[in-house]
This record gives C-alpha cells, structure tokens and sequence, in this order.
C-alpha cells in the first residue's frame, strides 16, 4: 500500500499492489453498499466520506473535519 497526497488536501490515493479493479471505475459515498470487500469495508470507517476505485488504485476522500493523522492508521487496517 502507498498513500500519495493529491492537490485536495481532503483526497489521498491509495495505491494497490496489483490490479484490483481493472478497467472500469467504480464511485461509493457514505451510506453505500459496495460488492467489493475493501470498499465496502473502506466506506464504514469514520470520517470517510466517498471512494473511487480505478485500476490499481483508491481514492479516499475524508470529511472536512477529519484528520488524515486519524484516518490512515485505520485504513491501513483494513486493507
């Protein structure tokens, strides 16, 4: 798992070792249930609000007042 800072301070982008996704983009927000296992697990962590899922990769994006400090030790794991 790598986490890289997007120009939104509130979005990181969480990359996968492999192709977990493939070619078709899947979006989940608060309240959502998911088929994929990781999403559907990602989505029920506090403070996150919606995910994208693309290829290799998932993009988490936090609710304003959440603190990344909070949120990657917990979403590391659950990866």
């Amino acid at each position: 798992m790598q986490v890289d800072y997007t120009p939104n301070p509130n979005s990181v982008k969480i990359t996968l070792d492999g192709d977990r996704f493939g070619a078709k983009s899947t979006s989940v927000k608060k309240g959502d249930k998911p088929e994929d296992a990781l999403l559907a697990s990602l989505i029920t962590i506090d403070g996150i609000d919606n995910l994208f899922a693309y290829g290799d990769f998932v993009t988490v994006t936090k609710e304003a007042d959440a603190e990344w400090n909070d949120l990657l030790p917990t979403i590391e794991e659950h990866m």
